[in-house]
């Protein structure tokens, strides 16, 4: 386990961290108004911070929620409390680590070993990060395509005519997806992106597990995606209510458009999505019609949140076996 957790490489991270993240953050830097940024932190509405932990707790239980389904596969059960507990802590090394393989999983399937097989932790994990990552695709291709249509639709003045196409082109690429799942194409590449051959034989043979989910229970695998789509809804939401905090007012749509800038962020190789978060949200604010300011703002108070979710993660690691536990994770 030890070996597997110190395979990281650092590289892609660190290269993506000072020629994508670090000019992004140094242009939010230097472009954003930090007077209007301050005036607007100061004058923050307390009780919308409420809301936005709230929704953000609900959105890690439908992640949970969607773990235990993979573990309820492979006839095991855990109670909720260490259910989340566990997946708190590999959040927390997923996120404060750079470079990891596959995540906090491992840590995941470390600590699951106490009540079951290791191998049956690790699969499960990498299931439900399966199942999130192809939820994160369609929801934000769903609203990139919806921006990239609207902006079309405002430059040209056809916004039957580009929605049209919009609507054409998601249906066509929906049918390509169709039928390259249907020859096992895309999941069989899909499983070798998150499981990479340089992590050894012993996780390698977790690709067995997550292709016997697919094949034998495809209709469970399938809801699961669509429950995913609806949990980034609850993003979309934590958004709502930071911007209704900050003294403005968007849609939900606009916010979903907030969510996917998130997603994106920290699907580029940056340490803690930095600089790609801030940028993110400097831009999709502006997309919006609000300052970049309202956006600076909102990526610190996410950025915060991710911090003190990892912070509980990293307590609880420590509590359940000590500072060198928690230095074995990393």
């Amino acid at each position: 386990m030890r070996e597997l957790m110190a395979d990281r490489s650092l590289s892609p991270v660190l290269i993506g961290s000072l020629l994508i993240g670090l000019p992004l953050l140094l242009l939010v830097i230097w472009t954003t108004d930090w007077s209007q940024a301050w005036d607007i932190l100061r004058t923050y509405e307390a009780v919308y911070l409420l809301w936005f932990a709230g929704f953000a707790v609900a959105n890690l239980a439908c992640y949970t929620l969607v773990w235990a389904w993979f573990l309820a596969l492979e006839g095991e059960r855990l109670s909720w409390t260490r259910m989340w507990n566990y997946r708190m802590a590999g959040g927390a090394v997923s996120y404060v680590t750079p470079g990891p393989r596959i995540g906090g999983e491992l840590t995941r399937a470390d600590l699951f070993s106490e009540h079951g097989s290791w191998r049956v932790g690790l699969s499960t994990s990498v299931g439900e990060k399966v199942v999130l990552f192809l939820s994160g695709v369609v929801f934000d291709t769903v609203v990139v395509l919806s921006v990239i249509s609207g902006v079309l639709a405002a430059l040209y003045n056809g916004t039957v005519l580009i929605t049209a196409l919009s609507v054409v082109a998601l249906i066509g690429a929906g049918v390509i997806v169709a039928r390259s799942v249907s020859e096992q194409g895309v999941l069989r590449r899909l499983v070798n992106v998150v499981v990479p051959e340089s992590i050894g034989e012993q996780v390698g043979n977790v690709k067995e597990d997550l292709w016997r989910y697919v094949t034998s229970y495809p209709w469970i695998v399938g809801l699961a995606v669509v429950f995913g789509i609806g949990s980034k809804m609850l993003i979309a939401a934590q958004f709502y209510a930071l911007v209704l905090g900050a003294g403005f007012h968007v849609s939900f749509w606009e916010a979903c458009v907030l969510a996917a800038a998130l997603d994106i962020a920290y699907s580029i190789p940056s340490y803690m999505g930095l600089g790609s978060l801030e940028g993110g949200q400097a831009l999709a604010t502006s997309l919006v019609g609000l300052s970049s300011s309202v956006g600076v703002i909102i990526a610190v108070l996410a950025r915060v949140r991710d911090l003190i979710m990892s912070g509980y993660g990293i307590l609880f690691l420590i509590w359940r076996g000590g500072v060198n536990a928690l230095f074995e994770q990393f």
